[in-house]
Formats: structure tokens, sequence, C-alpha cells
């Protein structure tokens, strides 16, 4: 009878043993029941392109709600002529555009980018993952990971190379090229070479960064200073440079506002101050020269 007790305590710990391995296996690995679709809302609207009055845009939203109480969100675009004609269908997105009073479209099907004539012509030389109109008759696109420009009969205008292509400000765009930045107008105008370390937008400027060393654009790209400062930096609404241990001050726009070369600078009770050689701090006196 005491063998039998043991040998039934021995199995018990044995099964409960295994239950928990297996509840802790389960749960390291997220076993969990797959979340269900328990309800689909449906909307719809029609509007114009913001750029024509000829053509419609149909948006059709399924929101699709799960058992695990999240929900999600799908978007389909259909394009028509306002006598009802369908232009496309069926899109993840549709972009309108107008080149010498003609119209087509940017749009995206099948998780590929391609060109439309407002007729329904379909035309794409290459395999665009992206597609956006950056001015008349320029499109940025992007192919196996790099981006360029091209244009409406997609001859190439930027070639397609870069790494990166992000709007820098209203007109330039900030263009990455084997690990050095430079910067790029609309219409495919090298305006500054890749040739930077960095380039920021600083207040009403860019920061340049070559060498390990600092200068500054200004908003078109042309220099204000060359790549020679040791350093560069906001100071309250100002910009203080650093070259060769002295501290010279320029306005938001780059502007300079001293001629006089300081130790130090620095702002103090809402007043920019500069230190000379000997003595202490005292106001900059500010003016545009």
């Amino acid at each position: 009878m005491k063998k039998f007790r043991i040998v039934f305590l021995f199995l018990s710990l044995i099964l409960s043993y295994n239950a928990v391995e297996a509840r802790c296996y389960a749960h390291y690995h997220h076993y969990s029941t797959p979340a269900y679709v328990v309800r689909s809302d449906y909307f719809e609207n029609e509007q114009n392109f913001l750029n024509c009055e000829k053509h419609y845009l149909l948006t059709k939203t399924t929101v699709n709600f799960y058992s695990n109480g999240t929900r999600r969100t799908y978007n389909s675009y259909t394009a028509f002529n306002n006598d009802g004609t369908v232009v496309l269908s069926d899109c993840a997105d549709i972009q309108h555009v107008i080149f010498n009073k003609k119209h087509y479209f940017l749009f995206k099907r099948d998780g590929r980018y391609q060109i439309a004539t407002a007729e329904g012509e379909i035309f794409a030389k290459r395999r665009y993952s992206k597609m956006k109109e950056i001015s008349n008759n320029r499109i940025l696109v992007r192919v196996d990971k790099k981006y360029g420009v091209i244009d409406l009969n997609e001859d190439i205008i930027v070639p397609i190379k870069y790494k990166s292509f992000e709007k820098a400000n209203n007109s330039l765009y900030l263009t990455k090229l084997n690990g050095y930045y430079g910067l790029m107008d609309s219409s495919g105008k090298l305006i500054l070479k890749n040739e930077y370390e960095k380039i920021k937008p600083v207040y009403d400027t860019f920061l340049l960064k070559k060498y390990g060393k600092y200068g500054l654009a200004d908003m078109d790209g042309e220099i204000i200073l060359e790549t020679e400062c040791d350093k560069i930096k906001k100071m309250d609404e100002y910009i203080v440079t650093k070259k060769n241990g002295k501290y010279r001050v320029y306005d938001a726009t780059g502007k300079i506002l001293s001629d006089i070369e300081y130790k130090k600078v620095r702002v103090e009770r809402n007043t920019l101050e500069g230190k000379m050689e000997k003595g202490g701090y005292k106001p900059i006196l500010l003016q545009t020269l």
C-alpha cells in the first residue's frame, strides 16, 4: 500500500510538471486564438480632385472590427469622368496631375505605381514603389529603394540613384547619395552637391557640415559661410559661430550682426552678451552689416 502511494504521488508530480510546462511553452510562443472579424462598416465619399472639375474621386472605406478589440481601415479609390465613365478603379492611391492641358493620373494598384491618361491608357517602363508630383511635369519616383525624378513621358530628369529624397523647404529637397547630403530644387537642378556630412535647417538657413567643419547656406542653397567653422549653434533667436576660438553672431537668416569677435557669448536675462579677451560680459550691440 505504501509503495502504491509513492508511485501515485510520483505520477501526479510528473503530470503536474508536464501541464505547467505546456502552459509555459504556449505562453512563451504566444499561442492564442486568431482574431476574427466581428463587424465591418462601409463608407463612400465622392469629390472633385482639387485641381480639376472634369474628374471625380470616389473613396470607398472599409473598417473591420476584430474579436481582440482592434480595428483596421482600408481605402479603395476610383477615378471617373464627370459623365460617370470610370477611368481607374480598385486603386490604393490616385493622384491627378495636369501638364500642357492634358490630364494624367498617378495611381497605385497591385503594389506598384503607374501612369494613366484621362482616356484610361496605362503605361509604366519601370516598377515604381512610389510616385509623387513635386512640380510641373516632374515626378519623384522610387525604384528598388532608390529615388529619382522623371517626367510624364517617363524620361529620367534626375537619375534614380539616391538613398533618400525629402522635402527641405518649399522649393528645395534634401538628397542623400553614398552617405553624403546635397540640395536639389523641384525642377531637378542640383543646388549643393552631395558632399556634406550633414545638412540641417537652422532657423532660416541650412547648417552644413563638411570634413568636420561647419558652414551656412541660405534657404535658396546659396553659401553664406564656407565650411570653416569649428561650431555653429542656435542661441536664443540668433546663430552663433565659433572659428579659431572666436565667436561671431548672425541673425536667423545668416546676416552678420556684429563685426566684433568674442572670446565667449551667452544669453543672460534675454540679452545677448559677449566677452572680450579682457573684462567681463557686456551686451552685444546688434546691427545688420
